[in-house]
């Protein structure tokens, strides 16, 4: 019930985020580790992983969400794998706008 309050909504999805994050420890790069959080944010960490491992069979190695982000039209279907990758588009746009923007 508590949900419903913005705040306690927020903290939750931050919390939720960041635990996400912390499961993709052998992703190296700390931007694509968000990526890789945002993602399981979006889809599922399990709809992610299943990508990622396709990714590994195919490939011996996936350090990049756009390696994974490829085999989840297989995991997802269409639609949603296409929501999913401009979910993590528009959120780096979103960073990369307000990093560049002059104060």
């Amino acid at each position: 019930y508590k949900f419903f309050i913005p705040a306690v909504n927020l903290a939750l999805g931050i919390k939720y985020l960041s635990l996400m994050y912390s499961k993709y420890s052998e992703v190296k790069d700390a931007c694509e580790r968000w990526n890789f959080a945002h993602a399981a944010y979006n889809a599922g960490r399990g709809n992610v992983n299943k990508a990622e491992r396709l990714e590994l069979l195919e490939d011996g190695s996936c350090q990049t969400w756009k390696e994974a982000a490829k085999h989840l039209i297989r995991v997802t279907g269409q639609a949603n794998a296409k929501q999913t990758i401009d979910y993590v588009d528009r959120i780096n746009r979103f960073f990369l706008e307000t990093a560049t923007r002059p104060k």
